[in-house]
């Protein structure tokens, strides 16, 4: 008798075919497992809002009925306005007329209001009509109490420039305290590094103030025409080099520059910045510069090296004196006296 059970298929599928792929044409689709990376994704996408549409921008023809509002809210303000007024001496000194006139001036204050309290009516009075109602009503409330308004927005808008000129004022001072500041801050450093190189010439040049007259054993220039016996007689002198050298501090080409800096704590103390410079740039300044100083320096003729077309001389003294200078080889003589420079302060200018 032959077995009734059903055979079960043993076939294995096919290389490289998976079970229940649904073949093409067999009307059947496959439908993609959502994963939690699709899900995810979905979710964020729906979630996100589309952008909002920028409003419509105003057209200037949109002034025309705003304008008109506003002088609807005028007469219909100047008519209340006079309508309001209970005695009769009132009315006959307020006619209609000039309630009208004022109501309309009052009702065209009212976008000046608006502005000054941060009101958007006006702004999107063409994208919600509501703020048009809202307009009039406010051109009219402002026309019905016409003086009273006008007087009130004057009032608060000149307080309110008063104000920011205030501010503006205030600001300015504080702006000015700040960059003079600052400008000390400058002054002090770079009086500091003056009175460094100051410091570092004397011991180099041994340029030091010795407060009394050092004696001086050197033979004057040829360009001065003196004798040994004359240098010594000049150097006698209170100011000794004064109007020996031309009593000009620039010419020929070259200029004699001096910077005073107080030394702080020490009012009778000068730092003394000279420079000698070229002003032709065809004729730039080269070699050595001599300095003639007051007797009272141990070294009162020092020579300095001219370096990048400049001659630089630091110096701490007691009191002004006048400097003679000799450059290009004693062809070239300039002259400046200290106590002239315009900051020169005293006790110190007139030792």
């Amino acid at each position: 008798m032959p077995d009734a059970t059903p055979v079960r298929d043993t076939a294995k599928p096919e290389e490289g075919k998976k079970p229940d792929e649904a073949k093409p044409g067999d009307g059947k689709k496959s439908e993609a497992p959502a994963t939690g990376n699709n899900l995810g994704q979905n979710a964020g996408t729906e979630q996100k809002p589309p952008p909002p549409n920028p409003p419509p921008k105003m057209h200037p023809y949109d002034l025309f009925p705003i304008v008109g509002i506003m002088v609807l809210a005028g007469i219909l303000g100047g008519v209340v306005n006079t309508a309001l007024s209970l005695k009769g001496e009132e009315k006959e000194k307020n006619p209609w007329i000039i309630n009208i006139l004022i109501g309309i001036g009052a009702a065209f204050l009212v976008p000046l209001f608006l502005k000054g309290v941060d009101s958007k009516i006006l702004d999107t009075l063409h994208v919600d009509p509501m703020n048009g109602l809202l307009l009039f009503s406010y051109c009219t409330l402002a026309s019905i109490s016409a003086r009273h308004f006008i007087t009130t927005l004057s009032e608060q808008l000149f307080k309110k420039i008063d104000t920011i000129k205030k501010d503006a004022e205030s600001t300015k001072q504080e702006l000015d305290k700040t960059k003079q500041d600052v400008e000390k801050a400058k002054s002090a450093s770079q009086s500091t590094t003056n009175l460094a190189l100051a410091l570092n010439d004397a011991a180099r040049l041994n340029t030091i103030d010795l407060l009394t007259a050092a004696p001086q054993r050197r033979t004057p220039p040829a360009v001065l025409n003196l004798t040994e016996e004359q240098l010594q007689e000049t150097l006698r002198k209170d100011d000794p080099w004064e109007d020996l050298f031309g009593k000009v501090s620039e010419q020929s080409g070259r200029k004699l520059a001096a910077k005073l800096d107080p030394v702080e704590g020490q009012p009778g103390l000068a730092v003394i910045s000279m420079t000698v410079t070229s002003t032709d740039p065809k004729k730039p300044l080269t070699g050595k510069v001599q300095y003639f100083l007051h007797p009272t320096f141990q070294n009162c003729m020092p020579e300095v090296d001219v370096v990048d077309g400049k001659s630089m001389l630091g110096l701490i003294s007691y009191g002004a004196f006048t400097v003679g200078v000799l450059c290009d080889e004693g062809a070239t003589k300039l002259e400046l006296d200290l106590a002239q420079i315009p900051n020169a302060w005293e006790p110190w200018k007139s030792r």
